[in-house]
């Protein structure tokens, strides 16, 4: 990717040279092929952006996530009011009603007083290291 990269900033380089050093009739068909190049370039690093994206949402999945959410968190639009919590039981009546915000990610659990949120796999560990 590194690779790729600079070779689209060199070719960026390379053809404002290219137009630079062009004088009367021929510059405006260098300003042509530069606008071409330009458009490529673009696409190319738009190209790069989007390689980036797949990765992330390999990582992380591809739900839906907001800045004000943490990594192990997602953007939702109509989150329950009684989330799981680590050591605590299921809440069985619990309120239809939305709430805007961030949710911990699916195989994740909300750990007590604020924690946030963990893999619920090591909801046990969780609560034995700190007492409760």
């Amino acid at each position: 990717m590194r690779m790729r990269a600079r070779y689209v900033i060199f070719a960026a380089l390379l053809a404002v040279l290219l137009v630079n050093s062009v004088e009367g009739a021929g510059r405006r068909t260098q300003a042509r092929i530069f606008d071409q190049f330009a458009r490529l370039i673009v696409k190319q690093i738009e190209g790069l952006f989007d390689k980036q994206s797949e990765q992330v949402d390999a990582a992380f999945g591809e739900e839906p996530w907001s800045p004000g959410c943490q990594r192990t968190e997602v953007y939702d639009e109509c989150g329950s009011l009684c989330p799981r919590v680590c050591g605590e039981p299921v809440i069985q009546e619990c309120s239809q009603e939305c709430v805007v915000g961030c949710v911990c990610r699916p195989g994740y659990i909300l750990a007590p007083a604020g924690g946030g949120c963990i893999p619920e796999a090591q909801c046990n560990q969780w609560l034995s290291t700190r007492g409760y």
